[in-house]
C-alpha cells in the first residue's frame, strides 16, 4: 500500500491484539491474502478489505453461529453496496439459514458468487486444508476458494445486511 496505513496503525499498535506486518515488496493482492492466512492464529478467519465496512455486530453473530454449529465451515450474509455516486443497494441471497455444502456449491456454480467478496464470509481456519486462494487466477479467486471450503462442510447465510461493500463507479 502506498497510503498512510503505517501512520494510522501506529495509533493502535500498543494493543497486544493488533499485529502489523509490512511486506518488503508488493506481492499482489492474492498472495497477500494468502500471507495473512498463514499468519492467522485464530480458529476463524475474517477479512475486512480496506474500503468495506462491517455492521457492529457482524463478528458476534458470525462466531455464535460457528460455535453453535460445528458442521458449518462458512457463514455469510446479505451485503449492501455503497460508494460515491452509488445508490445504496442491498444484494440478496438465494437462501438463508443452514444449507449443505453441496447445495451451496451447486448454487455458486450455476448462478453467482452470493457469498461475496472476502469481506463478507467468515470461515473456519481448519477448512484451509483445501488450500488458500489460488494465485494462478486473476479473477474469481474468492469464489473458487469458497467452493473448495464448502466441500468441507455446511454453509450458513444470515438474512440481514452485516457487511457494506464499496462499489466504485469505474468498475461497473
Amino acid at each position: 500500500s502506498t497510503d498512510n496505513t503505517e501512520n494510522v496503525i501506529s495509533n493502535y499498535i500498543y494493543n497486544p491484539k493488533i499485529k502489523f506486518y509490512r511486506n518488503e515488496q508488493n506481492i499482489g493482492l492474492v498472495a497477500n491474502w494468502n500471507k495473512c492466512l498463514g499468519l492467522a492464529k485464530g480458529e476463524y478467519i475474517k477479512f475486512l478489505c480496506s474500503d468495506d465496512k462491517f455492521h457492529p455486530n457482524i463478528i458476534k453473530k458470525y462466531v455464535d453461529i460457528l460455535d453453535e454449529n460445528p458442521d458449518v465451515v462458512l457463514v455469510s450474509c446479505k451485503k449492501e453496496w455503497f460508494g460515491k455516486g452509488i445508490d445504496p443497494k442491498v444484494i440478496g441471497v438465494p437462501f438463508t439459514g443452514k444449507i449443505s455444502g453441496e447445495r451451496a456449491i451447486l448454487h455458486l456454480v450455476i448462478n453467482d458468487n452470493y457469498l461475496g467478496e472476502p469481506s463478507l464470509p467468515i470461515f473456519r481456519k481448519s477448512a484451509l486444508s483445501v488450500g488458500g486462494f489460488n494465485t494462478s487466477y486473476s479473477y474469481i479467486v474468492d469464489w473458487e476458494m469458497w467452493i473448495r471450503i464448502l466441500s468441507m462442510g455446511h454453509c450458513f447465510i444470515i438474512p440481514e445486511v452485516l457487511c457494506y461493500t464499496r462499489k466504485h463507479l469505474q468498475r461497473q
